[in-house]
This record gives C-alpha cells, structure tokens and sequence, in this order.
C-alpha cells in the first residue's frame, strides 16, 4: 500500500481501537454497515437504471433477445424494467461487498463517500476528507479517450482477418450506443473493479497465497481485467462465430481499456473508473458510429 493507503488503514484501526476501550465498537461497527450499506444502495440504483438504458441497444445487436422477451411476454419495456430491478438488487449486494472489503485495502469509492458524508456532523470527517486522494477527472477522462482511440485503431488492423459476420444485426446507432455506455461505465466498473478486486485481493490474504497488499491488489487487477475480457466473448461470438482470431481480438481489445482502467480504480476510486470507462464507450459506441455515418466508411 502507498503512504496515504496506510496513513487511511491506520487511521481507521485507530479509530476501532479507541471505540473498544471506550466500550463503543459495536456502535462504530455497526455505522460502518449501514454507511456502507447507504452508499452500496446509490451504487445499485444507478446499476439498475443504466441497465435499464442498455436494452435499447441490445435488442438491435442480440435480436434473439426481443423475441424471447416478447415469446414470455414482457415485450421491450418490461424487459427493460424487469432488467433494471435484477441488476439493482445484484448490484447493491456486490457493491455493498466490494466496499467492505475494500476499506482494508483502501480500495473504493472516497468521492461518493465524501459526497454522502458531507452532511453528517462527524468530528472526523475534515480528517477523512484530508485523506482522501485528491479528483483528476481530466485524466480519467484522457485515459478513456486514449484507450477507446487505441482500440479503434487496434480493430482496424483486425478487421481483415475477421471472419464474415454470423450474425447480421442491424447497428444500433449512436443514440443507443449513448445510452449502452452508461452500462459499461457504471456497472461494469462497480462488479469488475469495486466489487472483484478487493474480493479477489481479500481471498489471496485470507488464504495466505499472498501475505502482501499490494501484490494480491495487483493480482486482483489482472483477474478483473481477464474476467472483464472475457465477458464480451458470447456477443464477439454471437455476431463472428467461434474463431480463434475473433477469440484473440476480443480478449486484446478489452484488455487494453481492462487493466488501465484496473489501475486507476486502485489509484483514485471507481468514480474516476467509470468516468474513463464512459468516455471510452462513447468513442466506441457515440463518436466512431457517427464518424462512419458521416463519411460514409464501415464501422
């Protein structure tokens, strides 16, 4: 862990220690679920709703979808609710997961904690704000725009050893793809980084295959970075076909957004994750797709 990581944990044991002499851990502990549980809430909502703002868009790229939810009668907006109230519940628990188990770490997310905190008359947190690592929006939002522009430019030298296409689905368009990036940036980034790294971090220590932070930390990135590759391959395989250069291509091209966004989770929080992870959707789905509607090239 780096200096402030450490100057935050020992803070905090601190903190633990005093409030069991004084009798009051169970109090303390107690606080630090229901805050956890609080921000793991706001984290679930916007899970659910960006869920939600992702059907639009699957349903033109996955078609066999809108059949099914029409075969069991849902139809697109049932889908899209029946969606949001899953992703909302599964994404409260791995958040409210992944912000447990990422304060030993001092791994989370310190800006939405700031800002949920900023009302509560607590003695200590002018010295938690001072602790906490200081907003580089600018550079979250240079570090997608340089991982969506290398991804474009990588795809480009894949693209003529690509296989036709199996699936022939109609492009969704910028307007759905806008809205698709919302799902990638917000929850993509709460279960691969907030909730997989400290939890793969944790199992390591727990289990004693590592007995540093910072190696089980980095190892936990490299997890999530894998994992978070391979869940594009059922939509690559979907529209490509099982291929080893469609397998290859989907595991680089992931990748390459994967780990740096995996490192400035660590870094800075998951706030500044899903800000990189957003605008890199965007080049991807928004500005690219448009490009090639204006200048009439194949995106």
């Amino acid at each position: 862990m780096d200096s402030a990581t450490r100057k935050r944990a020992a803070a905090k044991s601190a903190a633990l220690a005093r409030s069991s002499a004084d009798g009051d851990e169970v109090i303390v502990l107690s606080s630090n679920l229901v805050s956890h549980l609080r921000h793991a809430m706001v984290w679930g909502s916007a899970c659910g709703v960006a869920s939600a703002a992702l059907i639009p868009y699957l349903l033109v790229i996955r078609p066999e979808l809108a059949e099914s939810a029409i075969v069991v009668g849902y139809g697109a907006v049932g889908l899209a609710a029946a969606t949001a109230v899953q992703n909302t519940a599964f994404s409260t628990l791995v958040s409210w997961i992944g912000l447990r188990t990422g304060e030993g770490f001092g791994l989370g997310a310190p800006f939405m904690a700031r800002w949920l905190r900023s009302g509560e008359a607590d003695n200590n947190n002018d010295q938690e704000a001072n602790d906490d690592p200081k907003p580089r929006w600018l550079h979250a939002v240079k570090l997608g725009l340089a991982c969506g522009v290398a991804i474009v430019a990588l795809d480009c030298c894949f693209r003529p050893f690509m296989p036709d296409v199996v699936n022939d689905a109609a492009d969704p368009g910028p307007l759905r793809g806008f809205l698709a990036s919302f799902y990638g940036g917000i929850a993509e980034e709460i279960i691969m980084r907030l909730f997989l790294i400290p939890s793969v971090a944790k199992l390591l220590i727990s289990t004693r295959l590592v007995d540093d932070d910072k190696n089980a930390i980095q190892i936990g990135v490299g997890v999530s970075s894998v994992l978070f590759a391979a869940g594009h391959l059922p939509t690559a395989i979907a529209i490509f076909g099982a291929t080893p250069i469609n397998f290859v291509r989907t595991m680089v091209l992931n990748l390459i957004a994967a780990v740096p966004l995996g490192l400035l989770f660590v870094e800075r929080g998951v706030e500044h994750s899903i800000v990189a992870h957003f605008t890199a959707d965007v080049i991807l789905h928004v500005v690219f797709p448009a490009a090639a509607i204006v200048f009439g090239f194949n995106s």
